[in-house]
């Protein structure tokens, strides 16, 4: 779901697991201002070269590298982290030019890069610009050294993008995207399923819902929309739904001309207002709705993996996420914390999740492309070009939900390490399964009306302490 701007980090009671006081993590990239494809064959030579490098003073130690296009527009936004304490905007310093460089600045956002992250030593009062400063000076030399005649040589700037106190923040290759992260029918079930969930926090299930019932889930959504809009309206908000800054029962804001809208709720959740009454028939509600919600939540294609993670006797709820044209991007977020339960003997979250969401659009969702001058229906992306983002969809950062310093570091993970992934292309009736630790984003909307679906499971007897909804009744009186 979209989570409004500038919250306390929720859900964390246990406290963050870092590096000792004597280590740091670095995030860096090499560009080299060739295209991909013209690196394809010299790509795993340059990546040995640079894990060859050494730096027994620090302890140098390389972990994670992925290939990046420069010229691939990501997510296609730049909006904030959610949170107050967010560790995303770190003033590091400038690109470094090697020897083997021959153009100007502009090269360094153009062609492939390796981005790859290490541990070294780093007291606790360094401050994270001098260690980018020092770790810059030993790669250049280092690489400048190793330039002539090798593979290294293809390198032509270096920059520190990240340091951070986590120990390994996650940086998956996933060379397709979303693709990447998908399952299809018949490809291994349930087990392949979970195994992807666990690494990465989401999996797409293709044709997880029928036709039949997509159609009638946008019925039902239609139906249920208009009455809200029209008890909004009778209640005062003259701009309906899309006015933001409102929370009631039903329904709660996730800011401008977007909306988070409760169908179903179990009896234990709704006790918190025990009058709650949002499927009688001025809600829009039809007799039927509860059964169809119902088929679909428990017996849609994601059942075998959702047993799988959190027993066959979870617990659900659904809601409708809506947006409209002219939305922005909501922040970067998680809909759940980690808790001092959650941790394996490393430090690092364990993968067993404790609550699970499915996003299925009953509409079409496109991934963001670049859109040249003469296209029109553009935004300016994270490089300046403008970003065609049609309907919009969900942006994701694969692997977050098993490091807690994820829940500051969203807004840098797509803008400078370019680690998450667009939660699209995806049909209607698709389905984005996902961990609720894993942090996430809505893209903006240029297009019209977008309504999914998310269906939360949970472990049985898991209650949210932080409550998406309002406890004032929109229909208490129907």
């Amino acid at each position: 779901m979209d989570g409004p701007a500038l919250l306390p980090v929720r859900g964390v009671t246990g406290a963050v697991r870092r590096l000792d006081a004597g280590s740091a993590s670095a995030y860096l990239r090499l560009s080299t201002g060739a295209g991909l494809a013209g690196m394809s064959a010299e790509a795993a030579s340059v990546e040995a070269a640079v894990r060859g490098i050494g730096w027994d003073e620090r302890a140098l130690t390389w972990l994670d590298a992925k290939w990046t296009d420069l010229a691939d527009c990501g997510c296609g936004f730049d909006t904030p982290d959610a949170y107050l304490d967010s560790e995303s905007k770190q003033a590091l310093p400038p690109w470094v030019w090697l020897p083997t460089h021959g153009g100007g600045a502009a090269e360094a956002r153009e062609g492939a890069a390796l981005d790859v992250s290490c541990r070294l030593a780093s007291p606790e009062a360094e401050p994270p610009a001098a260690l980018a400063a020092a770790l810059l000076e030993r790669l250049r030399a280092a690489i400048a050294l190793a330039a002539e005649g090798g593979a290294a040589g293809r390198v032509q700037s270096i920059e520190v993008l990240l340091v951070s106190r986590c120990p390994r923040l996650p940086m998956l290759r996933l060379p397709r995207g979303l693709a990447d992260l998908t399952v299809a029918a018949g490809g291994g079930g349930p087990a392949a399923e979970l195994s992807t969930l666990e690494c990465a926090g989401l999996v797409v299930l293709p044709s997880a819902v029928s036709p039949a019932d997509v159609a009638a889930l946008r019925e039902l959504s239609r139906r249920r929309v208009e009455a809200l809009e029209a008890r909004m309206v009778r209640e005062g908000h003259e701009q309906g739904l899309e006015g933001g800054d409102y929370s009631y029962a039903e329904v709660c804001s996730r800011g401008k001309g977007r909306w988070d809208m409760l169908l179903h709720a179990p009896p234990s959740d709704a006790c918190d207002v025990p009058e709650l009454n949002f499927a009688g028939q001025a809600a829009g509600a039809e007799p039927s709705d509860e059964a169809l919600l119902r088929r679909v939540a428990k017996g849609a294609r994601w059942r075998g993996a959702v047993e799988a993670a959190l027993g066959d006797d979870f617990e659900w709820q659904v809601s409708l996420i809506v947006s409209r044209r002219g939305s922005p991007a909501g922040h970067w977020h998680s809909d759940g914390g980690h808790s001092r339960y959650t941790y394996g003997a490393d430090g690092e979250a364990v993968p067993l999740a404790y609550a699970l969401c499915a996003f299925v659009p009953l509409v079409p969702l496109s991934a963001p492309r670049h859109v040249g001058g003469g296209e029109g229906g553009g935004g300016e992306g994270i490089a300046g070009r403008a970003v065609a983002h049609g309907l919009g969809c969900t942006a994701f950062w694969p692997g977050s939900h098993r490091q807690p310093a994820c829940l500051n570091l969203g807004a840098a993970a797509s803008t400078r390490l370019r680690a998450v992934v667009s939660g699209a292309p995806l049909a209607a009736g698709d389905a984005l399964l996902y961990d609720y630790r894993t942090v996430h984003c809505g893209s903006p909307n240029q297009q019209g009306e977008r309504p999914i679906l998310q269906f939360t499971f949970c472990r049985k007897g898991y209650r949210d302490r932080h409550r998406n909804y309002g406890y004032e009744q929109l229909f208490y009186d129907d």
